[in-house]
């Protein structure tokens, strides 16, 4: 059996390059020191809050203090521990393990060097059994400046490093570049064998799977045995194929795993035990599911177009899904915010997840969430565009560090039935800014492994895929996949751009608005705390970048006089204009098999973004909106524009969407004093036109109620607010303060 010491409270200690290797100095005979006091920090953890905590740095979310916080990244740091421990029982083999070295780290045990890991994923595994002392081993870790790399705007082709390229800066965040020992360390210590990794493959879903399990150790007259749902197999090794046993079983009346919404998530205990003359000398549960997720073609496909219609079980699910970014600037997952964040998504009725490339691979504990949870995951491979170029690297030191990534995470992260698809990473194009599929080498490489360790799971190039990258309106049946736009394109265009668009999937998009004050007061001065904008305001620039959203919201409002009126006109506009581009999107499934949107959370606080939960995990008024437009039962209305004349008609088509099998609805709309009832049958197939609003417009706002209440107990309701141009031009604010509320009971 495994024994683990986890390794939980270190030293740090900052140097200049390369006097961690000399000790003492040359000249003078003096011992070297650190260019700081030694501090103590926890692994899980982050530096930056490590020196927060000792005082020797200024809190880098608060203002622009990450400028003072910059130097952190550029010194060597030494991290060391020590731990208490006997000496391993004759057989046994003792293993240094950490899980995420960011980045460059030479690792000692007792003083003597035991390897180098230079990947910010791979876990680094060290064979310490000769190198234990009875009673206290020391451990320690040097650190080298972090690499060079590129942000958000740079070369692609250029990339070196499997390294988190968004701290480097992004456009909704700052550059804080990520250094230390961002996920667990422990030693473990195994009697003779240990299972390396294996692979859970459900086949259809009648509870059908063959197992495979790789050993690591000797395993000289050992057989390994797999029980799950009453069934089981007992296999020797087939030293071919590098120490595994595999096996077949069936499970009868089997359970099986579903999304969020569409069944439930049932889970299975695997057992797996090694034995050796009989004996059980290791054991291991890990929770599995039998599902079956394809990725088939879109209806009314174009020829030759990839396959967007997710179907679970042989059941076509919409994807309703949020692009997450890492929860946390260092790299670091909290498990506390990220459940909680997680929890608010599945009442948003969210079922995809992906997981952008220019991030991490996420952590066991998101994935094994998602897998109770229900939600699907498109996880990316680690590279993304840069602008000026997003050529994948053919660098042979990145391919070289991609494949041990994507080895890694294919072998670590296939078992889990919420991992739904592969993507070879974010908005990667050729030299003709179209797209790249299959064919460049670099993405043809990842196929090969996905192939070869993970071929129960899809895999599609990049995301957008397709002839066309980002929504174009006048490129008809060219907007396969497709990106953008991230902002509101204007109070008739952003209605003209979602009800004429053709995309098949839409895998990333959104529209900006401003974080909440509550939140604003956490890391801005109250001197920053008024109105104004990215142009005029440093500070404010320095936490959002590209997201202003004053000019936009001025056209239509004027300018404001006070800070909460500038919130509130920016997140209604924000609520509105997004929930409306993914109603539009839902009116076609299965033409359109799913929206993505830009983004659910943010690692650096902004005042303005794309996101629909701050960084704080404090919910913007977008996300409840974002919920109804997601609801399994959804009525919506399809309009030209937001702004209405006085006297003018005011029309607009009534569709209901829902999941599931075709049933009844009673749907109710009410607009200008006149209600609406009827019953009308819907289902998977997409929105169900049913009827017209039609009032007149008056007044300030043009205000509309939606209700509806299918055979299945699915129940519905929303109100919809749009504006009325009054005479100085502009229209009225005090109306829509509030209206799209920040948090729902």
């Amino acid at each position: 059996m495994i024994k683990r010491y986890d390794l939980i409270d270190w030293t740090a200690e900052a140097h200049n390059h390369y006097v961690p290797f000399q000790g003492r100095n040359a000249e003078t005979d003096i011992q070297n020191k650190s260019i700081l006091p030694r501090i103590p920090i926890k692994v899980p953890g982050s530096i930056y809050d490590a020196l927060v905590t000792a005082g020797l740095l200024e809190d880098p979310f608060y203002e622009m203090n990450s400028l003072k916080a910059q130097w952190v990244a550029g010194y060597w740091w030494k991290y060391e521990t020590e731990l208490t421990m006997s000496l391993p029982a004759e057989g046994e083999r003792a293993e240094l393990v950490l899980e995420g070295v960011d980045y460059k780290g030479h690792i000692f045990f007792n003083g003597q060097k035991v390897g180098y890991s230079e990947n910010m994923y791979v876990p680094f595994v060290a064979d310490v059994t000769a190198l234990v002392r009875e009673g206290a081993n020391k451990i320690a870790v040097v650190l080298e400046n972090a690499p060079d790399e590129i942000g958000q705007i740079g070369y692609t082709s250029l990339t070196t490093t499997q390294k988190a390229r968004f701290t480097y800066k992004w456009d909704w965040c700052t550059r804080l570049i990520s250094i230390g020992l961002y996920r667990p360390a422990y030693i473990r210590i195994y009697d003779t064998v240990r299972v390396e990794n294996f692979y859970f493959k459900p086949i259809g879903i009648e509870g059908d799977a063959e197992i495979y399990v790789d050993l690591h150790g000797n395993t000289e007259g050992c057989t390994v045995r797999a029980s799950i749902g009453g069934a089981s197999f007992e296999s020797g090794l087939d030293f071919k194929y590098r120490k595994t046993a595999k096996g077949r079983v069936h499970v009868d009346d089997v359970k099986l795993w579903y999304p969020i919404n569409e069944g439930e998530q049932y889970l299975y205990d695997l057992v797996i035990e090694v034995l050796k003359d009989g004996n059980v000398i290791h054991a291991e549960t890990h929770k599995v599911g039998f599902r079956q997720i394809k990725l088939e073609p879109n209806d009314n496909a174009p020829i030759g177009a990839l396959n967007y219609t997710f179907t679970v079980n042989g059941k076509k699910v919409y994807a309703r899904g949020v692009n997450l970014t890492p929860l946390d600037h260092t790299c670091y997952t909290d498990p506390v915010k990220l459940e909680a964040l997680l929890t608010l998504m599945k009442k948003a009725n969210m079922n995809v997840i992906r997981v952008w490339g220019g991030g991490v691979i996420e952590d066991e504990i998101f994935y094994d969430l998602c897998d109770r949870m229900g939600f699907m995951i498109w996880q990316e491979f680690i590279q993304s565009s840069s602008g000026i170029d997003n050529i994948p690297s053919k660098h042979e030191k990145f391919l070289v560090n991609q494949h041990k990534t994507a080895q890694w995470a294919t072998k670590t992260r296939r078992n889990h039935p919420s991992l739904a698809v592969w993507s070879g990473g974010n908005e990667l194009m050729d030299g003709d800014w179209v797209p790249v599929d299959f064919g460049d080498r670099n993405i043809g490489e990842l196929l090969g492994i996905v192939t070869q360790n993970s071929p129960h799971v899809p895999m599609l190039p990049t995301s957008a895929s397709g002839p066309w990258e980002f929504l174009d309106i006048n490129h008809p049946g060219e907007n396969h996949d497709v990106h953008g736009p991230w902002q509101y394109a204007g109070e008739t265009g952003q209605y003209h751009l979602f009800n004429n668009s053709d995309s098949m999937f839409h895998s990333e998009f959104g529209v900006d608005g401003m974080l909440s004050l509550r939140s604003m007061k956490k890391f801005l001065s109250e001197e920053n705390i008024k109105v104004t904008s990215m142009g005029e305001n440093c500070v404010w620039r320095h936490h959002g970048e590209w997201w202003d959203s004053s000019h936009r919201d001025n056209h239509i409002f004027g300018v404001p006089e006070t800070i909460e009126q500038q919130i509130g006109r920016s997140q209604y506009i924000q609520a509105e204009g997004l929930r409306n581009g993914l109603e539009a999107n839902r009116r076609r499934t299965y033409q359109n098999s799913g929206s993505i949107i830009w983004q659910i959370n943010e690692p650096y606080p902004n005042i303005c973004s794309t996101t629909l939960i701050d960084y704080y995990n404090e919910t913007k008024p977008v996300f409840w909106q974002v919920g109804k437009a997601f609801a399994p039962l959804n009525v919506n209305l399809k309009y030209d524009k937001l702004i209405w004349e006085p006297s003018e008609e005011f029309t607009a088509e009534v569709y209901i969407c829902l999941d599931g099998e075709e049933q009844e609805v009673e749907y109710t709309y009410t607009a200008g004093g006149k209600t609406v009832t009827g019953k009308a049958v819907a289902g998977r197939t997409g929105g169900v036109l049913v009827g017209e609003v039609k009032c007149i417009a008056g007044g300030k706002y043009i205000d509309i109620a939606l209700s509806a209440k299918a055979a299945d107990g699915k129940t519905f309701e929303n109100a919809i607010r749009l504006l009325v141009r009054q005479p100085n031009g502009l229209c009225a604010d005090e109306g829509i303060l509030g209206f799209y509320p920040e948090t729902q009971d």
